[in-house]
Order: C-alpha cells, then sequence, then structure tokens
C-alpha cells in the first residue's frame, strides 16, 4: 500500500523479478499544488492500490520514465482514462498499443514545473531513462540508472550472488548491467553531473531501498567509477 515518505510524496512497492532475482519494484506518486496526481513508473494495478492512489486525490499524470519501465502502464491507463501518459520516444516505438500523449523533455511540463524537474540521462539510448527531482523536498527519483541495495542477511544466494557480480549492492550504484548499455561514457557522465548539480536529499530508486537522506555525497561516492573519469577536482 502507500507510504508516505513526506508532504504530498508517496510511494508503494511490490515484488518484481528480473534475471531470476526479485528486484523489487517501486512506483512514486506527488501530490502537486493542484491537487492532481503525478505517478512515476507505476507497479501493478490492484483495487486497494487504485483505491488509496484515488483517496489523494485526481490522477492527472502517468510517466512511463524510459524504455524499461513500462509494464504496468497500460492497466492504469484503462482505470483512469483521463491521465496523460509522459514518456520517452524510446518507448512509443517499442510500446505501439500505448498512445503517448506527451513526450518527456528537459523542460517540465507546465502542470508540474516547479514542483519536479526532469534530466535526461543521456549516452544510454536503449535505456532513454528519465530522472527527476521533486523539488520540495530534494528527492531524486531513479529507475535504473541508480540503484539503493543494501546487502541483507535474510536475501537469497542467488539474490546476493548476483548483486554482488553486478555491482548493484552496498549502497548507490549504476549496476554493471546498466554500464553495459552506455554508449557514450561522457554524455553519461554530463548528465549525472547535471543531476548532482540538483544537490539531492532523498534518493527514491524504483529498485533497492529507499535513501531518506544524503542522497548527494551518496549518488558521488558510487558514482566514482565514473566521475574518476574527468580527472581530478579542483
Amino acid at each position: 500500500m502507500l507510504e508516505v515518505i513526506a508532504p504530498d510524496l508517496y510511494v508503494a512497492a511490490a515484488p518484481f523479478r528480473a534475471f531470476g532475482v526479485d528486484l523489487g519494484a517501486r512506483m512514486t506518486v506527488v501530490r502537486l499544488p493542484s491537487g492532481d496526481l503525478w505517478m512515476h513508473s507505476p507497479i501493478r494495478i490492484d483495487d486497494a492500490l487504485a483505491d488509496a492512489v484515488t483517496a489523494l486525490g485526481p490522477l492527472r499524470h502517468i510517466v512511463a520514465p524510459s524504455a524499461f519501465h513500462h509494464l504496468f502502464v497500460r492497466g492504469w491507463m484503462d482505470r483512469f482514462p483521463a491521465a496523460t501518459l509522459h514518456a520517452p520516444d524510446a518507448l512509443g516505438k517499442k510500446r505501439r498499443d500505448l498512445a503517448i500523449h506527451r513526450p518527456l523533455a528537459e523542460e517540465p511540463d507546465p502542470a508540474w514545473g516547479g514542483v519536479i524537474a526532469t534530466c535526461h540521462i543521456d549516452g544510454a539510448p536503449m535505456a532513454d531513462e528519465w530522472v527527476f527531482l521533486h523539488e520540495p523536498t530534494r528527492a531524486l527519483i531513479t529507475t535504473d540508472s541508480l540503484f539503493h541495495f543494501i546487502e541483507r542477511p535474510d536475501w537469497p544466494r542467488w539474490k546476493r550472488t548476483y548483486l554482488r557480480l553486478t555491482a548493484a549492492s552496498g549502497g548507490v550504484r549504476t549496476s554493471r548491467v546498466f554500464r553495459f548499455i552506455v554508449r557514450d561514457r561522457a554524455a553519461f557522465r554530463a548528465s549525472m553531473e547535471r543531476v548532482l548539480a540538483w544537490a539531492p536529499d532523498r534518493l527514491i530508486p524504483a529498485h533497492g531501498e529507499v535513501l531518506p537522506t544524503g542522497a548527494a555525497a551518496a549518488v558521488r561516492e558510487g558514482l566514482g567509477w565514473l566521475l574518476d573519469e574527468a580527472g581530478p577536482r579542483p
């Protein structure tokens, strides 16, 4: 069910398997000053979750933030047909069955500009990922470019092994799986520098745990493999 992260900021999590591992999935819901709702990376819909969302306000914006995070969009659009679907260009080519109303852009949609900032993650066209900042709470909202897994003793052995092999656990990380699809490291690095310039405090990843504070330092530490390529800092 929905969990309150901060005023007007909510999340809901569900199991999600990839490569035989339950990585979990998390969607984020923001209540805008207008009272309308903005939903990021929807998880599978059911009646209880749909009712919980409806209780917060009218769902007006559904965001499929990358070419990979789209599996459950159709269910939400069918349930809330008045909502506007925002998605990257690559998804429109991949999901011809989805009517994308507004392509994501660096200039935020007027309905949520000033509340939610946007940044395209360049250099990884297969993902075509966009990340977001909820400005009132400095919460960075990501999908696959940044995970946040802290290893737990109750994890199944394969999950522990997989996340170690892909360098996806131990803090805020870009997994080796995502690094593999990065085709222009300089462009990817420049995007991450723009994200860091937001000075985020929270991190709300689609996979892993929410980081309640210290996100900027954690992201910079996790991106050491990438940012160090730019040479020493003054």
